[in-house]
């Protein structure tokens, strides 16, 4: 069947604005300090979807088991988006994510019991980005949701009589995080991270005549119609102070 005109330039359009938006996505690698701190190793993997959204997923692994037979083994992932409310990997955040892991966990903070299961849930979060360095961000997270629970319920005197198994839905904290967060930018981004810094420290004056870096996405929305850059910031092509001076 031979395509015609319009929908070979509709399938070149769209595969020239898949590979733009593949050529311009950032990625980050984060973990949790409160995480580790609990011996928790975790690691989570983010990636830019456009200018407000982010992919991200966190997997965690504990596998150890300390003196009395005390434990908080678990393996879970948590995959989900971020809605960023200024910028990707700027400023606050709202999350959305599902929940899926194994645990068992036992002889903790005084309980004589032991619970082996699994569990699924979905939550929302809310946190926020603090830039630290051109490549380094700082950021916490806390959230919340539904999680649905089955386990075997053993009595931890000798963790192997099993005295009970239930299942059922739970309103639960799923999220408590502190992440340092390392991205990997490209050259312009790097540019617009040091603008961003500085415009932060010093404010935005010095900015209205100099503009964001040339080729960032900060550049880009500066060449508007004078209007918001989306950072607080007048486009430095049409500002009044220009226009008095020329």
């Amino acid at each position: 069947m031979r395509m015609n005109t319009g929908k070979k330039l509709f399938l070149c359009a769209g595969l020239l604005a898949f590979f733009l938006s593949v050529s311009a996505q950032s990625y980050s690698l984060r973990t949790n300090v409160i995480g580790l701190a609990t011996t928790n190793l975790n690691l989570e993997a983010s990636m830019t979807l456009n200018r407000k959204w982010s992919l991200h997923l966190p997997v965690q692994y504990n596998p150890f088991k300390f003196g009395r037979n005390r434990q908080f083994r678990n393996f879970y992932a948590a995959p989900g988006v971020r809605y960023w409310l200024l910028e990707s990997y700027m400023g606050g955040f709202i999350g959305m994510y599902g929940t899926a892991g194994t645990y068992s966990v036992g002889n903790l903070f005084g309980n004589k019991y032991r619970y082996e299961g699994e569990g699924y849930g979905v939550g929302l979060s809310i946190g926020k980005a603090y830039q630290i360095g051109r490549r380094w961000n700082l950021e916490w997270e806390a959230g919340a949701g539904a999680v649905w629970l089955a386990y075997d319920k053993y009595l931890c005197k000798r963790c192997g009589d099993l005295v009970g198994q239930e299942y059922g839905w739970h309103f639960l904290p799923t999220r408590a995080a502190l992440n340092v967060v390392y991205l990997f930018l490209s050259g312009k981004d790097e540019d617009y991270k040091t603008y961003h810094t500085v415009c932060t420290a010093l404010g935005p004056a010095p900015f209205l005549r100099i503009g964001a870096p040339s080729g960032t996405r900060a550049h880009f929305a500066a060449r508007g119609e004078g209007g918001d850059n989306g950072y607080g910031l007048q486009g430095a092509g049409t500002d009044s102070m220009d226009r008095r001076q020329g």
